[in-house]
């Protein structure tokens, strides 16, 4: 794999596109992504990995029942393990990673230290689940609209069989690598969990005090929102 800066260059911060107004060219942070997708391309699986392909990534206010965590976590089916039961993906980052472009081997494949996590189940509720975590691999947030609403790519990433690590409990659990255990490995997948009207409710966000809107929060922690028509005064909070 190439460096992280000769995959996708400088950081990109994209800015939003005011209500009503429609962007006169490609978004920015769409051309970086077909870029790096074409990069991809060439690649190869490390030896002894099975490559997977990544289906929609989804946000808490899209699942049934919607369902938020703690922090910003994106989920979609992966396929191509063999297995006869649902494989998940799932992509958790901090609350306040920014846009731009990370290396996944920083968190250790542990899914307690990792602050941007790309880890999966296979076979996931049943006895034969097995966890795969990533120790290798480009994430890119190109976008934020808000913590729950972003766009962005993921490229050359491995995943190792892993096991549950101290500590065992609490809102997040750690995890370490199977030693000789199975490898999965995705090329190059997108996710984009930003949905008309969305907005960010926190204090001092672009889409918290819009004129003649009120952007709603969906969620307990109000990291998440939609613009709703709100004439008169408003007061933030």
């Amino acid at each position: 794999m190439k460096s992280i800066n000769g995959w996708w260059g400088a950081v990109l911060v994209s800015g939003l596109i005011g209500c009503g107004q429609e962007a006169k060219e490609p978004a920015p942070e769409q051309a970086e992504i077909l870029a790096a997708e074409q990069e991809a391309r060439f690649l190869t699986p490390p030896a002894g990995c099975t490559e997977i392909s990544v289906g929609e990534m989804v946000n808490g206010i899209e699942l049934t029942p919607v369902q938020y965590e703690r922090q910003p976590t994106f989920r979609g089916d992966f396929t191509n393990t063999g297995g006869a039961q649902r494989d998940e993906l799932r992509i958790r980052l901090d609350m306040n990673t920014q846009p731009g472009l990370y290396d996944l081997s920083l968190g250790g494949a542990n899914t307690f230290t990792c602050d941007q996590c790309v880890f999966g189940y296979q076979d996931i509720g049943t006895t034969a689940q097995k966890l795969f975590v990533a120790d290798a691999g480009a994430l890119l947030l190109a976008l934020q609209v808000s913590p729950q609403q972003t766009v962005g790519a993921l490229s050359n990433v491995v995943l190792r069989e892993s096991v549950l690590a101290t500590p065992t409990s609490g809102p997040y659990t750690g995890s370490s690598v199977v030693s000789g255990g199975e490898c999965r490995w995705i090329r190059f997948a997108t996710w984009n969990t930003v949905r008309p009207g969305g907005c960010d409710p926190r204090q001092g966000s672009l889409t918290s005090s819009l004129n003649d809107t009120a952007c709603v929060a969906d969620d307990y922690a109000a990291t998440d929102g939609t613009l709703q028509r709100a004439l008169g005064t408003k007061t933030q909070g």
